[in-house]
């Protein structure tokens, strides 16, 4: 008497095919997890670069030009100069780094003023050149 066990070939493909849905289901939850985290990172780097105004990648610092123009301003006007000043805006610089303002007088003399940063609080230094 043959004891061996019976195969019944039509259950095999059907294990088969419920193990690779399985798998692929599997695949795809990874996947979809993978970039949940990736996007929550992303938009997690955004939002610390607008409320500090330093981004964590590349250590830049984005300065409040009006801030900095009134600053320089109220500077001169402290000697006894009246002078407008234009920064770029956006002003982007990574701490050590200086970006260049124009400082214009009442008669139309201009001056560039180098604000350089000085960390990643914002702060700055400013000279005329």
């Amino acid at each position: 008497m043959n004891t061996a066990p019976s195969r019944n070939p039509e259950v095999v493909p059907e294990i088969s095919n419920q193990t690779q849905n399985t798998a692929s289901r599997a695949t795809f939850t990874v996947l979809g997890i993978l970039l949940g985290v990736a996007l929550l990172l992303f938009i997690g780097i955004q939002v610390y670069t607008q409320a500090t105004g330093v981004n964590p990648v590349t250590s830049e610092v984005t300065l409040d030009s009006a801030r900095i123009e009134q600053a320089i301003a109220d500077d001169y006007a402290g000697i006894g100069v009246t002078a407008t000043v234009e920064c770029p805006d956006p002003m982007v610089a990574k701490p050590g780094e200086s970006r260049n303002c124009i400082a214009t007088y009442l008669l139309g003399l201009t001056n560039n003023v180098a604000v350089t940063v000085q960390n990643s609080q914002g702060d700055v230094t400013w000279a005329v050149q």
